[in-house]
């Protein structure tokens, strides 16, 4: 008998943006995620994934974001490697008084090889990124290594981003995920 594949869509459970240039600044509570490469500016996003089995196996990953006023230019998407919070993480700190390995969660703080990538092209837009499975797997068999996703980029051309704090709900980033239980 084969397994029939069950899909979730998740929302955001926590989100934030660090700014090097405003380096012990929290944003955890902002209505956009912003990403830019100079000032160096980066987003995290976290998801749930605790209602999928962890014995189920993940045949898709995709974030869902959707661009503001200025989609800007490609972004990367990575693992996050260290825990953070929500409401007290900074270019400098994941938590309050509790640095990051590099600064703005920078690698070794997230993964250096991406889980995908984002294309960002027009304003007020859905984006999609295809994710590595591996990543969202580990998350399930293992949910103590769920940090989230990193979002950063090598344009200086500023995306900004909706963050779970948007009054619009289908505006917020989500996660779908495939999986056989």
């Amino acid at each position: 008998m084969a397994l029939v594949e069950q899909e979730l869509i998740l929302s955001a459970v926590a989100d934030t943006w660090l700014n090097s240039n405003q380096p012990n600044q929290t944003h955890g509570s902002s209505f956009e995620l912003q990403v830019d490469s100079g000032p160096a500016q980066s987003s995290l996003v976290r998801f749930d994934v605790t209602a999928i089995p962890t014995t189920a196996t993940v045949t898709l990953a995709e974030l869902t974001v959707t661009t503001s006023n200025d989609p800007g230019g490609a972004c990367t998407v990575h693992r996050v490697l260290e825990s953070w919070v929500e409401g007290e993480a900074t270019h400098n700190d994941r938590a309050a008084n509790t640095p990051w390995l590099a600064a703005g969660a920078s690698p070794p703080s997230t993964a250096s090889v991406p889980s995908g990538s984002l294309a960002p092209d027009s304003p007020n837009t859905p984006i999609i990124a295809s994710l590595a499975t591996a990543s969202v797997q580990d998350w399930v068999t293992d949910p103590s290594t769920n940090f989230g996703l990193g979002i950063a980029t090598v344009s200086s051309d500023t995306v900004r981003l909706r963050s779970r704090e948007n009054v619009v709900m289908i505006q917020r980033p989500r996660l779908r995920v495939r999986f056989r239980p």
